[in-house]
């Protein structure tokens, strides 16, 4: 979800040149949802907006992360792409059992499809429980095999590119999320643009891509604040942990930071506005912030260029058009041996090595899921195709007609704040 904090902060926007030859960490859960959910396939309301495969399994990640590689290598700038690990307990919707639903839904799946029922098969593959994980996995395998270091982080992805950028490895942070201030990254890309031009009104109409730049600490400066009181304001206006405090807005909650100084002011003056979050949990999600879970100088290198494991998961594992998948591959051994020769890497002396030892939750997950799964279960699909939604919306509609209720008038207590005196 994300801090709503867009009111507050300033960008600049910088040419793609200023950072060639430089080290990106990428959070790779906030690129991956921008890869699925195209702005331009969604404004165009198609029935669903996904690239799917003769399987019945969704391909848009795959072709999407190949075109983000590309781009990458063409500008000269050596990415690190960074998975979320184990949930904080804190964190919202992490009560589902995600590693089950997925192994259940996945027997499923291959049932419906050695029985010759693809309308089965495809509801299974669009479901939330099966989809997100698989494209998750296959993403890893693919930048891997494309020579990027892919790492594992033992809780979130924006803490472990926020200590990676500290620590000297990388030179920015790409994500869209502004969780990312909240860990004190001093450089934030917000929206990397790769293309040189595009398509108004039936034209191809050419530009300069640039790229929105986030500097935090001329942030604050600017704002007033330090970053232990951003943490504060975040927990105001809500973040991944806390949904917020009801009728408090971003300039609402920096105004009563600014005037208060911290939340335990604000707790005790207006205890009423805190009724559903105590003080430990408060100091808890502080410390989240302050000191995250994170891996201290991972080993950040170039691996080699595993065509062989890319044409096994394109050409036999999803069956896709051989043509194009030999022109794309063509294309990126150009521009990784470019890629390899701008930051003196031989590639001749990479080998292949072992995987981070971090990548093992997710299957002690998935093995101990394995012995939770009795026969009679079955997992609640949730579709994330357009026409399913309408499905299961009508669906819900014709179960219940019940009377609507009367509407009580809820009055909601406003944080009010004390102006000071002018002498």
């Amino acid at each position: 979800m994300g801090v709503k904090l867009k009111k507050l902060i300033e960008s600049s926007f910088i040419p793609l040149s200023e950072i060639k030859g430089t080290k990106v960490a990428v959070d790779g859960m906030n690129m991956l949802f921008q890869i699925l959910y195209n702005p331009y396939q969604m404004a165009q309301k198609l029935p669903d907006i996904f690239y799917m495969d003769s399987t019945q399994r969704v391909i848009t990640h795959l072709y999407g992360w190949l075109q983000k590689v590309n781009q990458f290598y063409k500008a000269n700038i050596f990415p690190v792409v960074i998975f979320d690990g184990k949930p904080d307990p804190y964190k919202r919707l992490t009560n589902k059992d995600y590693a089950r639903d997925y192994l259940a839904v996945k027997k499923k799946y291959e049932n419906a499809l050695e029985k010759g029922d693809y309308l089965s098969a495809k509801n299974f593959a669009l479901s939330k429980s099966f989809m997100f994980i698989n494209c998750i996995h296959e993403s890893k395998q693919l930048l891997e095999s494309c020579g990027i270091p892919v790492i594992m982080a033992p809780s979130e992805a924006e803490a472990q590119c926020v200590s990676l950028q500290k620590e000297g490895l990388v030179d920015y942070v790409v994500s869209n999320d502004f969780d990312v201030m909240l860990y004190g990254s001093p450089k934030i890309i917000r929206k990397i643009t790769f293309q040189s031009r595009k398509k108004v009104g039936g034209k191809w109409i050419s530009y300069k891509p640039n790229i929105e730049l986030i500097k935090t600490y001329e942030n604050l400066d600017r704002l007033g604040i330090s970053l232990n009181q951003l943490i504060d304001l975040s927990i105001l206006v809500g973040n991944d942990y806390y949904p917020g405090v009801k009728k408090i807005g971003p300039m609402k909650a920096l105004e009563s930071i600014r005037y208060f100084k911290n939340l335990e002011r604000i707790m005790k003056k207006h205890p009423h506005l805190f009724n559903n979050i105590l003080l430990p949990k408060i100091h808890r999600i502080r410390e989240m912030f302050v000191n995250p879970e994170i891996i201290k100088k991972p080993k950040i290198k170039p691996r080699p260029l595993n065509l062989d494991g890319l044409r096994k998961l394109l050409l036999n594992d999803h069956r896709l058009n051989s043509e194009r998948v030999e022109k794309r591959l063509a294309t990126l051994e150009k521009k990784y041996k470019k890629m390899a020769k701008n930051w003196d890497v031989e590639t001749e002396k990479l080998v292949y090595d072992r995987d981070l030892k971090t990548n093992k939750f997710l299957q002690r997950q998935l093995d101990r899921a394995k012995k939770k799964i009795p026969d009679s279960f079955v997992p609640k699909l949730e579709f994330t195709s357009a026409i399913s939604l309408k499905k299961s919306k009508s669906k819900s509609k014709s179960k219940s007609k019940r009377k609507p209720r009367t509407q009580q008038k809820i009055y909601h207590k406003k944080l009010i704040l004390k102006t000071k005196k002018t002498a």
